[in-house]
């Protein structure tokens, strides 16, 4: 199973922070960024890849979530904040640069993919400079549907066929 999200202006030095309960089958897993090894050869320029080790166990295996870089132009403020930040997995992007990553749940002994019948991902810390300046966005490429908070600072724009991108509108801290 894989997804694809892309950020197509992901323009400060953001953190991605992805976490879903995932079920395979009749068996829920939550991924537990905090108990698993970040293992990282993500360079500038988009090669390698971001791999969260035994960040679950589906049907008793252990499995990986690999995050790799298919698009854009990556470049990292600081690659060593790559990885954690704190709980949250976290993926470190240089002002006014843009990337597309897939994300994938693999087994951690075979690499084989893993197959969910369903699991939600959340994106947390969209925000922005003064004045609309540094603007991060993030879209979604594949077939599903999406909620927000009711007090969201996060607009929607849901006229791309490739699918609905989020963008933030107040400076962040």
């Amino acid at each position: 199973m894989s997804l694809q999200w892309v950020s197509v202006h992901l323009l400060a030095i953001a953190a991605l922070c992805v976490l879903f309960p995932c079920a395979a089958g009749a068996t829920a897993s939550t991924l537990d960024f905090g108990s698993s090894t970040v293992v990282s050869t993500l360079s500038n320029g988009g090669a390698g890849e971001l791999r969260w080790s035994g960040i679950a166990a589906v049907n008793g295996d252990s499995v990986d979530l690999v995050a790799t870089v298919t698009g854009g132009n990556y470049q990292a403020a600081d690659l060593a904040k790559n990885g954690l930040s704190g709980e949250y997995g976290q993926i470190n992007l240089l002002t006014n640069h843009a990337a597309r990553f897939r994300f994938a749940l693999v087994d951690s002994l075979t690499q084989a993919a893993i197959s969910l019948t369903g699991f939600q991902f959340v994106v947390f810390d969209l925000d922005e400079g003064n004045n609309g300046k540094n603007r991060e966005t993030v879209q979604m490429f594949t077939a599903g549907s999406f909620t927000t908070t009711n007090n969201t600072e996060i607009t929607i724009d849901a006229s791309d066929p490739s699918g609905p991108i989020f963008e933030s509108s107040t400076p962040g801290i």
